[in-house]
């Protein structure tokens, strides 16, 4: 693969996060205040600020692809992600949801 292939493709891949990232910006904005008052991290839009996962069960039952918006923090102020953490996803309800997931029984990616 050429160095522009490669450059060519890391930027798509960023531009489809990006996107993803203001997608979910803006379901965030449109759930009711008493759901977003839940959230410790409102959803900017930014990727320097929003963490973008998918959590899958351990047996591959079940996968969402989300921001975390609440969670236990490290040391860090990064999120813990092998503990419980809440991420807003709008991969079954196009207005979205928030999802409990545990992290220790899940496998989780950065994206």
């Amino acid at each position: 693969m050429s160095a522009l292939t490669n450059r060519t493709q890391t930027a798509q891949a960023q531009a489809e996060r990006d996107a993803k990232l203001v997608a979910l910006a803006a379901a965030f904005s449109h759930l009711p205040e008493r759901w977003r008052l839940r959230c410790s991290q409102p959803i900017t839009g930014d990727s320097r600020t929003d963490t973008l996962v998918l959590a899958e069960a351990g047996d591959g039952s079940a996968w969402y692809e989300g921001v975390v918006v609440d969670g236990e923090r490290d040391e860090s102020g990064a999120w813990v992600l092998d503990a419980e953490f809440t991420i807003l996803s709008t991969d079954v309800l196009p207005e979205g949801e928030l999802i409990l997931v545990q992290g220790y029984n899940c496998d989780v990616e950065l994206l």
